[in-house]
């Protein structure tokens, strides 16, 4: 753990220049052809790497915490020291561990291919229909698993013998959606 202890002045030319950065970022965003996400994709001279935005808030970090702080190409998650935040799942997830088709992505926490993670969604279905999907579903792929139910709480814990572990955690519905917590681990044997 890093502990930053910054003076008054310190705070305000930290914010000046984060502040500077975002009107830069803001500034290639949309006078370089770039359109932002939620219009749809980005222009022609869009390359299949990080924009200059995103190279210049990494390099910025990574000046700040003394570790090399990479930001997605698309802005939706970075990742330091081989853990990755963000608001997708990597690429290379595991296959063996479903996920519910009309969920949506809330948060993600993990180091490497998500073998050792934390995502958490959320889903307009009742827990009910969600535990039975993950019931089904775990045990298709193998997941020796029990379900356990704390009033609005329901909870899958499934185990497989390569010393990994897989939890689904699903909560009530709250304003119209459930969320549900999936969390993996894999434990390396010596």
């Amino acid at each position: 753990p890093v502990a930053l202890n910054f003076g008054r002045k310190e705070k305000q030319v930290s914010l000046a220049v984060l502040g500077g950065l975002l009107l830069v970022g803001l500034f290639f965003r949309f006078s370089w052809g770039y359109q932002p996400s939620f219009l749809g994709q980005r222009s022609v001279f869009s390359r299949n790497r990080a924009g200059l935005s995103e190279r210049v808030t990494g390099k910025f970090l990574s000046s700040l915490f003394g570790k090399d702080v990479k930001i997605s190409r698309d802005g939706s998650g970075f990742s330091v020291g081989g853990m990755t935040v963000g608001s997708k799942l990597p690429k290379d997830y595991p296959k063996d561990v479903p996920i519910y088709p009309r969920a949506e992505i809330q948060s993600y926490l993990g180091i490497g291919s998500g073998a050792n993670s934390t995502a958490t969604f959320a889903s307009k279905e009742t827990p009910e229909k969600l535990a039975d999907y993950y019931e089904r579903e775990l045990a298709a792929n193998g997941w020796q698993f029990e379900t356990s139910r704390f009033g609005e709480l329901l909870i899958l814990i499934g185990q497989k013998e390569e010393g990994r572990s897989c939890s689904v955690s699903i909560t009530g519905p709250e304003d119209g959606e459930t969320t549900f917590i999936l969390t993996l681990k894999h434990e390396e044997k010596e």
